[in-house]
């Protein structure tokens, strides 16, 4: 099977296309996609379950833990958003998560790009996040800063972009030339980033 995306509605019902951007979250209770992993040779699968930004948002909440009380997985990815911190919503799943689940989890904290130098402190609000965690119960937390849309931007070929992923591109490559947005340096003893896609957090 090629590279593409199958999704399932509310009936039960499952449909297969290579085209990604014909299938739309509107339609679809579950959706997958396939593609070819330059890791390794073993087989991958990612599960993204849906953000909880809203204690209304029952729906989103019941998918994500029912999700981590299957404990059908092998590894927690947590992404969070940066700007959220501290949030009554995030704390109430990290610690149904600390509950519920005996598996390794990794924390990204993302958006960190949205910071202002003059502003805010990357550094401070890495270490705020990882005694928060502590505080929780996650011992010894790995907390990977990263900006998740400019290491897409910086990967990705002009051609391929338009006019608006330009502009944000360029703007992007501008601001991550400053080193306080080298957010690898932040988290590993690796000294300067070498590459813009390193300074973005992202390895490869």
């Amino acid at each position: 099977m090629e590279d593409g995306v199958l999704s399932c509605n509310n009936r039960g019902e499952y449909f297969y296309s290579n085209n990604i951007e014909s299938t739309s979250s509107d339609f679809a209770d579950k959706i997958s996609l396939k593609f070819n992993s330059t890791l390794n040779n073993e087989k991958i699968c990612l599960i993204d379950t849906p953000g909880i930004n809203n204690a209304e948002d029952s729906k989103h909440r019941k998918i994500t833990e029912d999700a981590i009380k299957s404990d059908n997985y092998d590894t927690i990815i947590y992404v969070s958003n940066c700007q959220y911190f501290g949030t009554t919503d995030e704390r109430t799943l990290l610690e149904l998560l600390k509950k519920h689940s005996k598996k390794s989890v990794i924390f990204v904290l993302n958006q960190l790009d949205r910071f202002k130098q003059k502003e805010d402190s990357i550094g401070k609000m890495l270490c705020d996040y990882y005694a928060d965690l502590e505080k929780i119960g996650f011992k010894n937390p790995t907390v990977i800063p990263v900006s998740g849309q400019a290491a897409l931007l910086f990967k990705l070929s002009d051609s391929v972009l338009d006019d608006e992923d330009l502009y944000d591109k360029e703007t992007l490559k501008l601001k991550f030339q400053k080193e306080y947005y080298d957010l690898q340096s932040y988290s590993l003893a690796k000294g300067k980033s070498i590459t813009l896609l390193n300074k973005s957090g992202i390895d490869y």
